[in-house]
């Protein structure tokens, strides 16, 4: 026959099976408390983020996608260097993105049916006003601070075709999130008559940095034949500015919620390649011609003065090489077009090589 437990066995045997038992209503709930505390997550009522931050890293590429988009279509339209770069992306209530507007400003504001939202941009005068004066026939030059004004009704028609460009890049570049469908754009100059969203409501704000004219300074290759610009080529002072795009958080949560599950669920090796082959094929590289190269001693380089002339071992009508990235590419034979320098292909090198100066 089995061993009977004693009483102080049965209560530690109680005991260990329900810890809780013993426990009084007030000491049970302070538990209970004590336990939910470790699942809480902090919240900042004031300054709301309710895009998790893996969410939000889903559109910086498609951001700077758009700032590229935009810096290829603009240049050709404006006539001149523009370039548009992703500063950063915030989340803030939309009456500190409002706060943040200057006044006066160009403000863009747009429905969105694939958002379901209406999408605000607010462009600065001090990047808004060259642009117009380049579409206008002028040098797109910056202006002083006490020379910005609103636009009138002319420059904002002018700006409207600027504007209808830069949206068309940014469905474009938004469309693996949702096609945005974007109606056409309303224009204001003030802050204070931007009424589309609640102020307490959520917002992530995508903030860029434009600029016009910006100089370039070219990189001089071995062998490259050195010229000199004429001051009318002399390029004007670059204009810089800010645009920044506000979208709702609760339109756009959802959607970035669908693309981080597809992305994780889905992938797609022929989409990326297509991908990744109309990045590369969009990719900008330099291409120089080498007109001649020679041989100098130390002594001669120092004493070489304005007027001299270097004499080289090429005949004038011999081909020159073209240089892609450093690399000779192709043989060319010099020319004019238009009145600017080009240069005509004749010959792909079998093997391309690296120039370098030699040694000695």
């Amino acid at each position: 026959m089995a061993d009977i437990l004693s009483q102080t066995e049965v209560e530690a045997l109680l005991a260990a099976l329900a810890p809780d038992i013993n426990l009084s209503g007030d000491q049970q709930s302070a538990r209970a408390t004590s336990e939910q505390i470790e699942d809480v997550t902090a919240f900042d009522f004031r300054r709301p983020q309710y895009i998790r931050d893996e969410l939000i890293r889903l559109c910086r590429p498609m951001s700077e996608r758009f700032a590229r988009l935009i810096s290829d279509k603009l240049s050709p339209v404006l006539r001149a260097p523009f370039q548009a770069k992703l500063i950063s992306i915030d989340q803030m209530s939309f009456s500190e993105f409002v706060a943040n507007i200057e006044s006066p400003s160009l403000i863009c504001q747009l429905e969105s049916a694939g958002l379901e939202a209406p999408i605000i941009a607010d462009i600065n005068l001090s990047i808004c006003l060259p642009m117009v004066d380049r579409m206008m026939g002028g040098l797109g030059t910056p202006l002083d601070k006490s020379s910005r004004r609103a636009l009138t009704d002319i420059e904002q028609t002018v700006m409207t075709r600027i504007a209808n460009i830069i949206f068309e890049q940014l469905e474009s570049a938004w469309e693996q999130l949702c096609p945005l469908e974007l109606g056409a754009p309303d224009f204001e100059s003030l802050p204070e008559a931007v009424h589309s969203i609640l102020p307490s409501e959520a917002v992530v704000t995508f903030n860029f940095e434009w600029v016009l004219n910006e100089p370039r300074t070219p990189r001089i290759n071995p062998g490259t034949l050195l010229s000199t610009e004429s001051p009318q080529d002399k390029q004007p002072m670059a204009a810089r500015g800010f645009a920044t795009l506000c979208l709702p958080t609760d339109s756009l949560k959802p959607q970035l919620a669908n693309l981080s599950s597809s992305r994780r669920n889905v992938y797609n090796a022929d989409s990326n390649e297509a991908q990744l082959q109309v990045s590369i094929e969009r990719a900008r590289v330099e291409v120089a011609a080498c007109l001649a190269e020679t041989r100098l001693t130390a002594e001669d380089l120092v004493g070489l003065e304005i007027g001299d002339i270097i004499q080289t071992d090429c005949n004038v009508k011999q081909t020159v090489k073209l240089l892609v990235e450093g690399r000779a590419m192709f043989e060319a034979s010099p020319g004019v077009v238009q009145g600017r320098k080009a240069a005509q292909i004749e010959n792909l090198l079998a093997e391309p090589m690296v120039e370098l100066l030699p040694n000695d």
